[in-house]
């Protein structure tokens, strides 16, 4: 027999709905007994809290200089050799070495110049006048091989010609012909005639022979003359140039470049009237000994050129290996202040800089550098703790000295986080705690 379903009543509803309330009462109650109890653990654990470094690019190294020539050397008047006479160049004009910047009023020397300047122009007119005799004589020479080669062959023809008549004559005679014996006459008419042309094309190639043989001894003197001639003039321009030193008489220029002139300054001592400057222009910058270490011969910089604000690029060519100027005193060690010292050094830049101006010289410096505190070592393998998604990763790192600091060769990135003051209680993906600033 089929049973029915029984249909539930008001009180059995009640019922289960209580039973319900219960247990969703009850499951709270252990999750919030739970999270009571986990508090409380963690209240009664020790908590460490650490600080973070986010590694970074670093900034330059931005050191001060100046552009200046290569060379520059300063000319003032020196009495001791006689009064300012003339100021022989403009200002910023170029100068080749040798070139007279200005000149000393002095008797002595000016008439010792002076004869030598007329000793030296006679010398010249002497070599121009025997380059000119020697030039025309290898013309009339040229000349006159040309004419001696047309006689010789000349000569060789009427010899040919003088050959044919006497054979002609030789063969009439030996032929017994009677007519040919009759022109025997003629021949024999001929055959003077050209023994006469042979003989005077011999007398023309004799002169000519004499003539060039003797320009040509003419012209070995003539070479001698030019020589002799040369060298006098080499002694006139020595004479010279001694005169212009003797007594002070003249300032020139050491090397090429470019002259600065200064007038205002003639009548004043101890300042230059011209300075010869090389067209070279170069940065001349100064470093710490806290800096010194990170520069490098043939580092590229870059170069910021005050004025103009222009970027240029440069090379370091040259560093001075013993300190420009002491900031330390002895009253200063003895206090155990801080101090140091501070060395040259010099760019080659690319482009022309303007003397004077004044330059920044940025030195990129390594991409990381490391808190030495930030680093721990163990087993000789160096390792930091690198913070990722609130976890901690110990991280091998490939690290450089850098004076005080610490460099990264490999390991970690730009913008990685990394624990500054690791301690140990750290372990492979720890949660912790950041410490705020």
């Amino acid at each position: 027999m089929e049973e029915k379903e029984q249909p539930v009543t008001g009180q059995k509803k009640s019922a289960r709905k209580k039973g319900w309330l219960w247990l969703l009462i009850g499951i709270v109650g252990v999750a919030l007994l739970g999270f009571l109890i986990r508090n409380a653990w963690l209240s009664a654990r020790p908590v460490h809290k650490y600080q973070t470094a986010t590694l970074r690019v670093q900034d330059p190294l931005v050191l001060r200089g100046s552009a200046t020539p290569k060379e520059m050397v300063s000319f003032m008047v020196d009495r001791t050799k006689g009064e300012l006479a003339e100021i022989k160049i403009k200002d910023r004009e170029t100068v080749k070495k040798g070139d007279l910047l200005f000149t000393y009023r002095s008797r002595m020397a000016s008439d010792a110049l002076d004869d030598a300047k007329r000793q030296q122009k006679r010398a010249q007119e002497a070599v121009a006048s025997a380059k000119k005799d020697l030039e025309k004589a290898k013309s009339d020479l040229q000349s006159l091989q040309k004419d001696l080669k047309e006689a010789e062959a000349t000569q060789i023809r009427r010899q040919k010609e003088l050959d044919a008549a006497k054979e002609e004559v030789r063969e009439a005679q030996e032929s017994g012909d009677p007519a040919k014996l009759q022109a025997l006459a003629a021949l024999n008419q001929a055959v003077s005639e050209k023994a006469q042309a042979y003989s005077e094309a011999g007398a023309e190639v004799a002169k000519l022979s004499g003539k060039t043989e003797g320009l040509e001894a003419q012209m070995s003197g003539m070479e001698r003359a030019v020589t002799q001639a040369e060298s006098a003039k080499s002694d006139a321009d020595v004479l010279v140039s001694r005169a212009q030193r003797n007594d002070g008489s003249a300032e020139v220029a050491p090397f090429d470049g470019v002259a600065l002139v200064h007038e205002s300054n003639q009548s004043t001592p101890g300042k230059p009237v011209v300075e010869v400057m090389t067209p070279e222009v170069q940065v001349v910058g100064t470093v710490t000994e806290f800096d010194y270490r990170r520069l490098s011969l043939q580092q590229e910089v870059d170069l910021l050129i005050v004025p103009t604000r222009e970027p240029v690029k440069g090379k370091v060519i040259q560093i001075d290996q013993t300190p420009k100027s002491e900031t330390i005193s002895a009253g200063a060690l003895n206090a155990g202040a801080a101090g140091g010292v501070s060395y040259g050094f010099i760019v080659a830049a690319e482009k022309f800089v303007h003397p004077g101006y004044s330059v920044e010289i940025r030195v990129a410096l390594p991409a990381l550098l490391l808190p030495p505190q930030a680093v721990v070592k163990e087993d000789g393998q160096h390792f930091v703790w690198r913070v990722a998604d609130g976890k901690v990763k110990k991280t091998a790192v490939d690290i450089v000295k850098d004076g005080l600091a610490l460099t990264v060769k490999a390991g970690v990135k730009v913008g990685d986080v990394i624990i500054a003051n690791p301690d140990g209680n750290l372990t492979e993906d720890a949660i912790i705690e950041v410490e705020k600033p």
